[in-house]
Formats: C-alpha cells, structure tokens, sequence
C-alpha cells in the first residue's frame, strides 16, 4: 500500500463558469490579467474586467479558493465605489466529463466509497470510507467527509488541503469525473459573488484580487562556459499551474522570502467550509505565524556565502527586456508577457541570458579532528586514511543587474558536453558563488598532526584540572597538471590557533561556545604552479582532561 504524492488542489472546480445563471442579476467571469508566482506554491493574481450589472448588482463567478484576508474586489471607475460583497451559491447546467487525475483532492474526489487511510499536515493518521465532498452540488463545497470505524464512528469533515498522502486498500481510480457547463447535464449550484455598486447602474470595470495555492514557479539555470574566463548564465522559470487558467497574463516571478501568515487558511468568501472549520483552521495556525511549516530545500532560499569582490566589468544581459526584472522592497520580480497556461499545464520561459565572469577554482575542506579518549587521556584523533577530497569548483560573479535565487543549474561545456549539475545558491548582485564541477584527481593531497608539547595541568576549571596540549599540522598538496591552479583550503580546528604558514588567515568561531575549547578556522588562498608541491603548517592549543 504506497502513498500518492502530489500538489494540492484546494479548489477541485475552480475553473467551471455558469451557464444558465439566476435570472434576475446577470453574471460575469474576470479573466486574469496578472500573476505574481511564489517559490512556495503561492501565487497573488489579479483579474479584471467589464462586469455587467443591473442597478448597479451582479454576480462574478469562478470564486477563487482565496487566502483569509487576500481576497478584495474594487470598481475601476471613477467616482464608482463597492457598497457590499456576498458570497453565495447560483444555478447553473453543466455537463459531464472525464479527465485524469493530478492533485490529491482529484484521487479522493475519484474515489469515493472506497477505503484509505489520510495522512494530514499535522502527521497525524486517519482511516475510514470517503463518503463525499460536501453536501450537494459538486461545486457547494471542497470538504471531504470520511467515514470512520467502530472506534471513531460518525462523518468527519476535513480540508482536503490538510491531506499530504494518501494510501488505498485496493487499486485506486485515476480518473475524475467533472462537470462542465453546456450539453446535456443535471442541474446544479455555482459560487458566485454578488457585488453591489454605487455610482453605476450599467456595466462597471471591476478590479479582484486574492492570494491562492496550487500556482508557483521553480527556476533552473544553464551554465556554459564560452572560454577560460566567461561564462553565459541563463535562466529558465519552469511554472505549474493546478490552480486555474491563466490566458494572455502579465506573469512575475518572484524571489525572495515571501510571509504569508494566513496562507493555508481559507477566506469564508471561498465558500468552502462551515464557521467550526474556519475557526478551527485558525486555530492550527502556529504561533509565530509565517510560511516555516513550508519551507523545504527545492521551495526556500539558501545564500551564498559574501565575498566583496568587485565585478571586473558590467557584464551583458540577452533575452531580458528593460522593465522586465524590478525590486519591491525585500523581493525581486523576473517578469514575462502574455503568458497562457491552463489548469493542469506545465510551461517553461526563459527569463534571462546573460555573461559573466567566472574563474577555475579547487576547494579543499577539511573538517576538526575530535580529540578522543585512550586510556583516560585525550588525544588527537589519527587521521583517516581515505583520499582527501578536493572538489574543482567555478568561482561565479554575479555581475548582472539582478539576484540568483537558489536553483538546480547545469554546467555545460562551450561544446555543449555536460559537466555537472549543482545547486547554484542565491547570490546578491555584486556577490560571488561557488558552483561544484567534480573531485580533482590531478590535484594529490595529505594532512598530518603531531602532539608537539604538553602542559599538564595547566589550567583548572569548574575544579577540573585541564592539560594545554600543543598541536603541529601539515597540509601537503602537489598540483599534478600541466597548468597553474588556484586554491582554497580551509581546516577547522578545536581549540586556538597559534599560527600558520603561507600567509593563513585564523579565526575563532562562534560555534560550541559553551566549551572549553573553541572552534577555530584557517585560510588558504593561493596559486600553485604546474608539478610544484605546497606544505601548509600550522599550530594549535587544545585543552584535554
């Protein structure tokens, strides 16, 4: 029995229209003009429209599964103002048909009558029969109702937005049954908002606006390495869309850190859940609020590491129109025109192209020894006996108008071989990254430490008599091509740096402060010519019992 994994839809039949609507005000579908696409799955859209009205009443339909607190609805016009919003529910003729299934709430809707066991946001596990999405109509509600067992008799509604997996007890449907207006179908209800005006009597342009889920982006980008020196940079924004369709739209995607404390609560204009949900939607809210409970490593950012290294020149930008990339306040926006998209599509665009300076750099790492106990005496741990790992690395400056955001990217060679896939982190403009091609075997290298002299009970604290023992290490490295190389070694040490050769750079950290030992780190960064041989020395105390 394995769980289905997929994007959760919180609105099963968002994109249904009226077809035959209540006869005494008319009814109009806004078409979404602007999207602003989150990392997370989020997306704020704006749709507006000539809506038709009579008396200044009409109904606008399509609601969307709105975030609390997102959704507002606002005349265009002038001297023309918003006297009442209603969230009710129309008649309407649809007909039915068969599509696949792609979300969790399209699995339930598919399978009802059948027994699964849920798994919700909360970890928590719940068995029992999916009996419906909510009384009536297929568009009155998106709650699941679950039947349970002996034990937990009775209907239990639930979001079907708080369903993260789903397992079946026998071979599931793939396949929904929707309904769409036109043909021969039954009759049934829409959600509509009914809007009033003042200052209008006729059509009014109207103007909504709401924050939803099943609507986001992710990047990738494609790196190529056109000489020794430069490197062109494209980005490609990959958008998924189980929200609603999108024809002609303004799309921006955005980078950042995006907080929207209310996101995974519904508005009650949704229409999709009783007062009891709502508050208890609410309730499950954390504390400090924010989109924490989201984050994963594909969906947040990580940075790249700071190094003020300026950009040798301004760098050249292809494929990105004037205007397209904007900052607003903390978050930086790629836009792009006449985007079209429908409900259950996957589209690709390309944002930006650009060069950049890069430079060939070999990474060495090299974590602490722990000191260890033998015989009821600390001393340093051997050094293993497994090859050193010296990863060759390309030294990227972001020299563009724009931010990286942290995406999988894949180094190319200008020959168009693939060299490596990494994640590119996100790098300020001005910044550099550092992107893994592969381990270098050409570049050979040992490490070595030797107690060099003790001190004992040299120190006393919290009544405890510690030992100042004095630590020699040696980093050999041969550079075995045929040309020059730069390199970055960086060794952690327990305990104080006393010294180190080749002009290394200590520093004390500010992990492991409670300890009586510090975590110390030095710096390398050099140039090593074609066959020639480095040792690095360095020196460090380190207190033991």
């Amino acid at each position: 029995m394995g769980y289905i994994r997929a994007f959760v839809a919180t609105s099963l039949l968002g994109g249904l229209a009226v077809a035959q609507s209540s006869p005494s005000l008319p009814a109009t579908h806004l078409k979404p003009k602007t999207v602003t696409a989150f990392k997370n799955g989020l997306a704020f859209v704006i749709r507006q429209g000539q809506a038709e009205s009579q008396g200044g009443s009409g109904y606008l339909t399509r609601v969307p599964p709105a975030a609390l607190g997102t959704l507002w609805v606002a005349p265009l016009d002038a001297n023309v103002t918003l006297d009442e919003l209603v969230a009710t529910r129309i008649s309407a003729t649809y007909r039915a048909e068969t599509r696949s299934a792609t979300s969790i709430g399209d699995l339930l809707r598919a399978n009802v009558g059948k027994r699964a066991t849920l798994l919700l946001a909360s970890g928590k596990e719940v068995s029992g029969v999916i009996r419906a999405f909510g009384p009536g109509s297929p568009t009155a509600s998106a709650l699941l109702y679950l039947e349970g067992d002996a034990a937990n008799p009775g209907y239990t509604p639930f979001q079907p937005g708080d369903v993260k997996q789903v397992a079946f007890y026998e071979l599931p449907a793939s396949a929904v049954q929707t309904l769409q207006p036109e043909g021969d179908a039954t009759e049934g209800k829409q959600l509509a908002l009914r809007f009033r005006v003042k200052g209008a009597t006729g059509p009014v342009n109207l103007t909504m606006g709401y924050l939803q889920s099943g609507l986001g982006w992710t990047p990738a980008y494609r790196i190529t390495l056109e000489d020794d020196k430069t490197a062109t940079i494209a980005m490609q924004a990959l958008m998924i869309n189980d929200a609603e369709d999108i024809e002609n739209a303004e799309v921006f995607f955005v980078v950042g850190f995006p907080n929207f404390a209310f996101s995974r609560v519904l508005s009650p204009l949704a229409l999709q859940q009783s007062l009891a949900a709502f508050l208890s939607s609410l309730a499950r809210l954390p504390i400090s609020g924010g989109e924490n409970a989201l984050s994963n490593a594909v969906l947040s950012q990580r940075a790249a590491p700071y190094r003020p290294e300026a950009a040798d020149d301004a760098g050249t930008i292809n494929g990105l129109l004037e205007g397209a990339a904007q900052s607003e306040e903390d978050l930086f926006l790629y836009g792009r025109q006449n985007v079209t998209l429908a409900k259950g599509e996957r589209g690709a665009y390309n944002v930006f192209s650009g060069r950049v300076g890069y430079e060939h750099v070999y990474e060495w790492e090299i974590p602490a020894a722990p000191p260890v106990t033998v015989d009821s005496r600390r001393v340093t741990a051997p050094t293993e006996t497994e090859p050193e790992k010296i990863w060759h690395t390309l030294r990227l400056t972001n020299s563009l108008k724009f931010p990286w955001t942290t995406a999988p990217a894949l180094a190319m060679s200008a020959d168009n071989k693939p060299l490596a896939q990494e994640t590119l982190l996100y790098t300020p403009v001005g910044a550099t990254t550092s992107l893994r091609l592969t381990l270098a075997t050409d570049i050979r290298a040992q490490q070595s430490e030797q107690e060099a002299e003790r001190k004992n009970d040299a120190v006393m604290i919290n009544r405890s008599a510690y030992s100042a023992v004095a630590v020699n290490g040696a980093l050999t490295l041969r550079n075995y091509k045929s040309k020059e190389v730069r390199l970055v070694v960086r060794k952690s040490v327990i305990g104080e740096v006393l010294s180190a050769s080749h002009n290394g750079k200590a520093e004390r950290t500010a992990e492991a402060v409670q300890s009586v030992n510090p975590i110390s780190k030095i710096a390398w960064d050099f140039s090593l010519k074609a066959g020639e041989t480095v040792t690095l020395t360095y020196r460090y105390k380190v207190l033991v019992n």
